[in-house]
């Protein structure tokens, strides 16, 4: 069963540029793992500091796979942050 992953980052005032140019790397390494469906992000026309990550995975177990090994990688942007990313999980 495909999973939907919404991660919504609150990013200080002024930063969002800034916090948008770290991840086109990082895009493109989890396009390459097995699962991987979706993996974009997109910044908020009406909030101009708020970013979200759209991620889709084949199965469960192809994210938790990518958790395992996003334990293993540098957290992008976290200094550019006013507070924790909002994780929110969604099942078909």
């Amino acid at each position: 069963m495909p999973v939907r992953l919404i991660v919504t980052f609150s990013v200080q005032p002024g930063r969002a540029d800034d916090f948008a140019r770290l991840w086109p790397e990082r895009i493109a390494e989890v396009h390459q793992e097995p699962g991987c469906e979706q993996y974009e992000l997109f910044r908020s026309t009406s909030r101009p500091d708020t970013a979200v990550l759209l991620e889709l995975w084949s199965s469960a177990e192809t994210l938790a796979a990518h958790g395992e090994l996003n334990r293993t990688r540098t957290p992008i942007g976290r200094d550019l942050l006013v507070d924790r990313p909002a994780l929110e999980r969604f099942e078909t």
